[in-house]
């Protein structure tokens, strides 16, 4: 099984409207293997593009897999929007406002 996580573009941000074309060829190069597409992270993802994700999913054979809350600093900010996670996205410089805690 190859997952092909995917997470919203650095510079688009929650602007993003599909899956990115580079996700969807390394999901072509396994082609015959089991092979998704599916969202890195719950805060990775905006809900236009988890939802762009959920309907190719439901239109094609895609297990939807997610990883969620591995380590302390991720449920912080999967709960509360605080913690490391923010100063490793500032750092990155990816923006991350689209995300809702979900505490």
């Amino acid at each position: 099984m190859v997952i092909v996580g995917i997470k919203n573009n650095k510079t688009k941000g929650a602007r993003e409207k599909k899956p990115s074309k580079e996700s969807i060829k390394v999901l072509n190069d396994f082609k015959g293997q089991s092979a998704s597409i599916t969202p890195h992270a719950p805060y990775t993802v905006s809900k236009e593009l988890f939802k762009l994700i959920k309907k190719y999913s439901d239109n094609k054979k895609n297990l939807l897999s997610i990883h969620n809350q591995e380590c302390e600093d991720e449920n912080k900010f999967y709960r509360y929007k605080l913690g490391g996670f923010n100063d490793l996205y500032a750092h990155l410089g990816i923006d991350i406002t689209y995300f809702k805690p979900q505490a």
